[in-house]
């Protein structure tokens, strides 16, 4: 008996040795529409943790356009400059979307920075059945990962399918920065009139940093729309420059899709009231109009012959077209701001 129990003692031992591995089946999609920034990691998360069928009725798409709408990222605009600084969502990773997004799914949440505890809380956060997010160090493609699994001191991920810019290689435990580690289910600390005024206030931010005025300026000259910094001062190869910076801006405008699609499709319980659904459709028709007017710009800007752009007919004519279209965005981006300012007020 002795001898057994010396064995059965450096068996034990031994088998601590061996590296441990446990991986979840973790096949949910990313998004089409964004890379693998918070919101981007944290949709296909959740609807792992909820046992939604990601793959059903577009599912995976259909969950990121609600968090970033309700978190008031999909209502962000960019300003007309330098694009290395305006075309950055950091909004989406913000400290404060974070915590929007967790409250109002209605999970409780912790946040880890001890990198000596990674190894343990990952491990623990596995075996429970649970996916980490991770934020990893800056300079590393994308800001964050879903880690799924671990073999012995490697972590397991998904593929990312069909997010922009996926991380190709997989992330080291020295390349984390923090972990969010996810809790239990509680009830949620943010409802849908949260969601709305946060998008609400995004929108009166726009409206008081006049970006869109900032590109009519750009844009605009002549008589239609007089500027003392227009087209109508700019040479040709800034006349390119400008437009190429409009285009960026209308396709970050984009996000608008993403709006439409959560009003339209309504997957959250509280978007589901029936007083609010005349407003619903009136706010996704509305983003609908504003793709149009960027996929028109954007062929636009691909079928422009600057040759024969001058100073006395095409140029005005061009200007103007070009500021109407962003004219029209200003006011249907004001239409939706009023819609969903109606809506907060049936939510009193």
């Amino acid at each position: 008996m002795n001898l057994n129990k010396k064995a059965m003692t450096k068996l034990t031992a031994i088998e601590r040795t061996i590296p441990m591995k446990n991986s979840l089946d973790f096949n949910i999609p990313f998004s089409y529409f964004t890379n693998a920034n918070f919101i981007g990691c944290f949709s296909p998360t959740y609807i792992f943790i909820e046992g939604i069928d990601g793959k059903k009725d577009d599912a995976f798409n259909q969950y990121f356009c609600l968090f970033e709408t309700m978190s008031g990222c999909s209502s962000l605009r960019c300003r007309f400059g330098n694009e290395q600084t305006s075309y950055k969502w950091d909004d989406c990773d913000s400290d404060s979307t974070i915590d929007f997004l967790f409250g109002f799914t209605g999970y409780d949440y912790r946040i880890c920075s001890d990198n000596a505890s990674f190894k343990g809380e990952i491990t623990a956060s596995i075996d429970a059945g649970k996916p980490v997010i991770a934020k990893v160090k800056p300079n590393i493609n994308g800001a964050f990962r879903v880690i799924t699994g671990y073999d012995g001191d490697t972590l397991i991920h998904p593929d990312y399918t069909h997010a922009h810019d996926r991380p190709e290689s997989t992330t080291s435990y020295d390349e984390l920065e923090l972990l969010y580690i996810l809790g239990d289910k509680i009830a949620p600390r943010y409802t849908l009139k949260h969601g709305l005024e946060r998008i609400q206030q995004v929108k009166e931010k726009n409206v008081t940093e006049k970006l869109w005025d900032g590109y009519i300026e750009k844009m605009g000259g002549w008589l239609m729309f007089p500027s003392d910094d227009g087209w109508q001062q700019a040479d040709t190869e800034e006349r390119k420059t400008r437009m190429e910076r409009l285009n960026k801006a209308m396709w970050c405008a984009m996000n608008s899709h993403s709006f439409g699609e959560t009003f339209r499709n309504c997957r959250h319980d509280e978007l589901k009231n029936p007083a609010l659904s005349g407003l619903w459709k009136k706010a996704s028709e509305l983003c609908y109009s504003t793709d149009a007017i960027i996929y028109g710009i954007d062929y636009l800007n691909k079928q422009i012959d600057w040759s024969g752009i001058d100073q006395y007919t095409t140029g005005p004519g061009v200007s103007a077209m070009i500021c109407m279209m962003i004219y029209k965005m200003k006011a249907l981006d004001m239409e939706v701001l009023e819609t969903i300012k109606e809506a907060i007020a049936i939510l009193r």
